[in-house]
């Protein structure tokens, strides 16, 4: 413990002959703490954490960009879910919501 103290009021010393390298040093810390901490915040929002969904693998992903295609793939879904005959009816908004675009 002893040699702990006496190491750390020596870098204590030394830091305070060259305030330039401190200063460097002290921001160089710091800037590197804060990318570390955004980038692992990114990571558990984006990556790590599930879905703020009840049941996310029913999610229908969008296939393109393309308007066109996202339109087709949405009516095929739908209407492989049987939507008609009235099986799922909390889809029948999302159908006329597709056929509004």
């Amino acid at each position: 413990m002893h040699s702990l103290l006496q190491d750390a009021r020596y870098s204590v010393r030394l830091l305070l002959r060259s305030p330039g390298f401190a200063v460097t040093s002290i921001a160089t810390l710091a800037l590197a703490i804060g990318a570390n901490a955004a980038i692992f915040s990114a990571v558990q929002g984006i990556l790590i954490a599930p879905l703020p969904y009840a049941e996310p693998d029913r999610l229908i992903p969008d296939p393109s960009t393309n308007a066109a295609t996202a339109r087709q793939y949405y009516e095929a879904a739908l209407a492989q879910a049987d939507v008609a005959n009235g099986e799922r009816p909390e889809l029948a908004e999302a159908r006329a919501y597709v056929a509004k675009r």
